[in-house]
């Protein structure tokens, strides 16, 4: 109980031992990679989901133009 209230008085690192700030670091380095790989999942659905809207245009031999979307292809 003592110790707990030396931390409110000092901080959170006072009492600590050195092995209990290195696994505090692993745990923040951990936590803080996890939140790059989210962003980056986040990132890739966000451009797959644009690519998914975006219309492909195909220039026909013979003058006409096709668009494409979501698998629609109409000519004119």
């Amino acid at each position: 109980m003592q110790q707990s209230h030396d931390r409110e008085k000092y901080g959170p690192q006072y009492g600590q031992t050195s092995r209990d700030l290195e696994l505090e670091q692993r745990l923040e380095r951990l936590e803080y990679e996890a939140y790059l790989r989210r962003q980056q999942h986040q990132q890739q659905q966000f451009q797959q989901l644009q690519q998914q809207n975006q219309t492909q245009y195909y220039y026909l031999p013979n003058g006409k133009t096709c668009s494409v979307l979501h698998g629609y292809v109409n000519c004119y």
